[in-house]
């Protein structure tokens, strides 16, 4: 099986901390959290990690500028996840509605 790469983008929050705990203990999953610095520092991560999934906080929008999802969606393999967690939803951008109703559909998502 291939190794799946996944990008934590956790903000100040313990959701990339649970996050970490939770999918770090997959097989073939290689997981790294990093703090939002800026849209530069981000893509360049992008770039010599190359993940197969981005993960973050939805409240971390606010400090990214619209242009970055276009930006960051340019890398064809990489799937960016969305989670809010005031109203338990997690947003998958990649043109495609998903429910998740367990972990296990959250584990098959990435």
């Amino acid at each position: 099986m291939t190794l799946r790469k996944i990008l934590i983008l956790e903000g100040e929050s313990l959701l990339g901390a649970g996050l970490y705990c939770l999918l770090s203990e997959l097989k073939d999953v290689e997981v790294i959290t990093t703090e939002f610095a800026n849209l530069e520092k981000l893509v360049q991560i992008i770039d010599v990690f190359h993940p197969h999934v981005l993960i973050l906080d939805e409240a971390n929008l606010i400090e990214i500028s619209p242009a970055a999802l276009p930006l960051l969606r340019k890398n064809s393999i990489l799937r960016i996840i969305l989670v809010n967690l005031d109203d338990n939803v997690i947003q998958v951008c990649d043109r495609q509605g998903i429910l998740i109703t367990k972990i296990d559909d959250f584990y098959e998502l990435l």
